[in-house]
Protein backbone atom coordinates (compact mmCIF):
# COMPACT_ATOMS: atom_id res chain seq x y z
CA UNK A 1 0.00 0.00 0.00
CA UNK A 2 1.77 3.26 -0.91
CA UNK A 3 0.88 6.09 1.56
CA UNK A 4 -0.43 9.24 0.07
CA UNK A 5 1.85 12.65 1.54
CA UNK A 6 0.53 15.82 1.20
CA UNK A 7 2.43 19.09 1.44
CA UNK A 8 1.05 21.65 3.03
CA UNK A 9 -1.86 22.35 0.40
CA UNK A 10 -4.22 24.89 1.30
CA UNK A 11 -7.67 22.51 1.30
CA UNK A 12 -7.52 19.72 3.43
CA UNK A 13 -9.56 16.89 1.85
CA UNK A 14 -8.86 13.94 4.63
CA UNK A 15 -11.85 12.68 6.80
CA UNK A 16 -10.41 11.36 9.65
CA UNK A 17 -8.80 13.16 12.30
CA UNK A 18 -5.99 12.36 14.73
CA UNK A 19 -6.46 13.60 17.89
CA UNK A 20 -2.96 12.54 20.01
CA UNK A 21 -0.03 11.60 18.95
CA UNK A 22 3.41 10.86 20.15
CA UNK A 23 7.25 9.67 19.17
CA UNK A 24 8.50 6.46 20.51
CA UNK A 25 11.91 4.62 19.89
CA UNK A 26 12.69 3.33 17.40
CA UNK A 27 11.28 5.40 14.77
CA UNK A 28 7.00 4.44 16.04
CA UNK A 29 4.52 6.24 16.74
CA UNK A 30 1.42 6.26 18.96
CA UNK A 31 -1.54 7.94 17.31
CA UNK A 32 -5.28 8.51 18.17
CA UNK A 33 -8.01 8.69 15.65
CA UNK A 34 -11.11 10.58 16.69
CA UNK A 35 -13.12 7.30 16.40
CA UNK A 36 -11.14 6.63 19.27
CA UNK A 37 -9.00 3.60 18.13
CA UNK A 38 -5.42 3.60 19.14
CA UNK A 39 -2.28 2.33 17.11
CA UNK A 40 1.14 2.27 17.63
CA UNK A 41 2.76 2.72 13.65
CA UNK A 42 6.20 2.01 12.82
CA UNK A 43 6.85 4.45 10.48
CA UNK A 44 10.38 3.36 9.17
CA UNK A 45 8.77 2.01 5.87
CA UNK A 46 7.95 5.95 5.04
CA UNK A 47 10.86 7.28 5.51
CA UNK A 48 12.74 7.71 2.24
CA UNK A 49 13.88 10.51 0.10
CA UNK A 50 12.83 13.56 -0.61
CA UNK A 51 11.14 15.77 1.96
CA UNK A 52 10.57 12.38 4.36
CA UNK A 53 14.95 11.86 4.41
CA UNK A 54 15.16 14.32 7.32
CA UNK A 55 13.31 11.83 9.78
CA UNK A 56 15.71 9.30 9.27
CA UNK A 57 17.02 11.84 12.08
CA UNK A 58 15.37 10.51 15.46
CA UNK A 59 16.25 13.76 17.13
CA UNK A 60 14.10 15.68 14.27
CA UNK A 61 11.65 12.77 13.80
CA UNK A 62 10.72 13.32 17.46
CA UNK A 63 10.06 17.20 16.89
CA UNK A 64 6.80 16.35 15.43
CA UNK A 65 3.64 18.20 16.23
CA UNK A 66 -0.14 18.10 16.00
CA UNK A 67 -2.07 20.62 14.26
CA UNK A 68 -5.73 20.24 13.15
CA UNK A 69 -5.70 16.80 12.81
CA UNK A 70 -2.49 16.32 11.16
CA UNK A 71 1.24 15.65 12.34
CA UNK A 72 3.57 17.73 10.88
CA UNK A 73 7.14 18.29 11.30
CA UNK A 74 9.50 21.40 11.22
CA UNK A 75 10.38 20.70 7.51
CA UNK A 76 7.05 20.67 6.18
CA UNK A 77 6.78 17.13 6.05
CA UNK A 78 2.72 16.32 6.83
CA UNK A 79 0.68 12.99 6.23
CA UNK A 80 -2.76 12.72 5.87
CA UNK A 81 -4.63 10.84 8.94
CA UNK A 82 -6.92 8.92 6.05
CA UNK A 83 -3.65 7.31 4.84
CA UNK A 84 -2.15 6.94 7.90
CA UNK A 85 -5.55 4.91 9.51
CA UNK A 86 -5.39 3.34 6.80
CA UNK A 87 -1.95 1.84 7.10
CA UNK A 88 -2.27 0.89 10.94
CA UNK A 89 -5.57 -1.20 10.00
CA UNK A 90 -3.43 -3.24 8.02
CA UNK A 91 0.01 -3.20 9.62
CA UNK A 92 -0.31 -1.33 12.98
CA UNK A 93 -0.71 -2.63 16.78
CA UNK A 94 -3.98 -1.63 17.70
CA UNK A 95 -3.91 -0.32 21.27
CA UNK A 96 -6.50 -1.14 23.75
CA UNK A 97 -7.62 2.67 25.47
CA UNK A 98 -7.26 2.12 29.39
Amino acid sequence: MKLQVIIHQAERTCMKSIIEASPKPDYHLSVAFDNGEQFLIDYKPFIKNGVSAALADEHFFKQLRLEEGFIYWPNGYDICPEALYEYAVQHGNRLIAA
